[in-house]
C-alpha cells in the first residue's frame, strides 16, 4: 500500500517560517512606510475641511435632486391621461421621507438600488409601476 501522506522536515518548517519573516519585515519597512508617508502627505494636501466642504455639497445636491424627483413625480401625475395614482402615492412617499433626518438616509439608497433590480428584471418597470400594473389588472 502506498503512503500518499506528504512529509516536511522541521528543517523545512524554519527555512518557510524565516522567508515568511523576511516578507513581513520588508512589507513593514517598505510598504507600510510608504502609506504611511502617502496619508501624512494626502493630509497635509487634503485637510479636513476639503472633506466636510465636499459632503457639505453631496448634500445640497442630494437635496436638490430629491426635489427634482418630487417635481417630476407631480409631472408625470398631471400629464398622465388617468391622473394621480397609487404609483405617485408610493414615489411622492418615498421622496418626502428620503428628506427625514437618519429615515432618509435609509430609505432613499434602499429604494433606489430596490428599484433598480426590479427594473432589471421587470422590463424596464420599477417597483412602483409594477404595483400600478396589479393594481389596474384586478
Amino acid at each position: 500500500m502506498r503512503d500518499n501522506n506528504v512529509y516536511i522536515s522541521t528543517a523545512d518548517i524554519n527555512k518557510v517560517v524565516g522567508a515568511t519573516q523576511k516578507v513581513s519585515e520588508v512589507l513593514d519597512n517598505t510598504v507600510l512606510k510608504a502609506a504611511e508617508i502617502g496619508f501624512k502627505e494626502a493630509n497635509a494636501v487634503a485637510p479636513a475641511s476639503i472633506y466636510e466642504s465636499s459632503g457639505k455639497a453631496i448634500g445640497k445636491a442630494s437635496k436638490i435632486l430629491g426635489v427634482a424627483g418630487l417635481g417630476l413625480t407631480g409631472l408625470d401625475a398631471m400629464t398622465n391621461r388617468k391622473g394621480w395614482q397609487t404609483k405617485h402615492t408610493i414615489e411622492a412617499t418615498v421622496g418626502v421621507l428620503t428628506f427625514v433626518p437618519f429615515i432618509g438616509e435609509v430609505v432613499g439608497p434602499v429604494c433606489f438600488f430596490a428599484n433598480l433590480a426590479t427594473m432589471a428584471v421587470n422590463d424596464c418597470k420599477g417597483i412602483s409601476d409594477t404595483i400600478q400594473d396589479s393594481i389596474d389588472k384586478k
